[in-house]
């Protein structure tokens, strides 16, 4: 920061004047200094005009930051070009219908994840944490999923190992837990599994007898019962 920036930028942080605020937002040589003025306004028309035409995306993040309006924020948070901006505008946005629309159809992933932290629709969730294609989106909704019939319907039932995985990591039941370490058909669930497992004689039956050797070591790793690990570390 240069000797003049500096000067400006002590000077803004201490206008109060509206007017004054507006005229240097939309018109200071200096992003920082514009930045600040903006943080400082309240006309939403104003903050609206910078939020769409300032050259720096800091800038404009701010601006939308500042912004109120639910059905403009959403906007933003689809179209913008740049990603921090719809990262600042999804969130603002409170509407749960809008937020279930970006949680849907936006095509950044990240703002995806960012509306669906905020949702609350259950059936919704979901739906999300089973079709978004976005391991991160899918994880985010399982995240907010509360219902566990739901979680074990999705541990067991859903024909894809990840969608599987990530529900098993939010199951608390321990007996469907040792249903799934022991019988599900694919590896990366049997492991997600066993991570969530406390029961020290099937931990040590798991390291001793499954067939995959990933999941074996999960086992082992889990294992507290010294007599248990010394017979299975004789045996590896």
């Amino acid at each position: 920061m240069n000797k003049d920036e500096k000067i400006a930028l002590n000077a803004v942080k201490k206008e109060t004047n509206q007017v004054k605020l507006a005229e240097i937002a939309k018109n200071a040589s200096y992003s920082l200094v514009r930045r600040e003025a903006v943080e400082k306004l309240n006309d939403q028309t104003i903050l609206i005009d910078i939020a769409k035409n300032d050259k720096d995306y800091f800038v404009r993040s701010m601006a939308v930051y500042r912004l109120t309006d639910q059905n403009l924020l959403s906007d933003f948070a689809k179209n913008d070009k740049d990603h921090l901006v719809r990262l600042a505008a999804i969130g603002k946005v409170t509407d749960q219908n809008l937020l279930a629309d970006n949680a849907k159809n936006n095509k950044d992933y990240f703002v995806r994840s960012a509306a669906v932290n905020r949702l609350t629709d259950q059936n919704l969730l979901v739906n999300i944490a089973k079709n978004d294609p976005d391991f991160y989106v899918r994880n985010e909704a399982f995240k907010k999923l509360t219902d566990q019939k739901v979680l074990v319907d999705i541990a067991k039932n859903d024909n894809n190992e990840h969608t599987r995985s990530m529900a098993v990591y939010r199951l608390t039941d321990q007996k469907v837990l040792v249903d799934i370490a022991k019988n599900d058909n694919h590896r990366f669930v049997r492991f997600a599994a066993v991570e969530m497992l406390t029961d020290q004689e099937l931990l040590g039956n798991i390291a001793k007898n499954d067939n995959d050797p990933f999941v074996r070591n999960a086992a082992f790793e889990r294992l507290t019962n010294q007599k248990m690990l010394t017979n299975i570390a004789k045996k590896r």
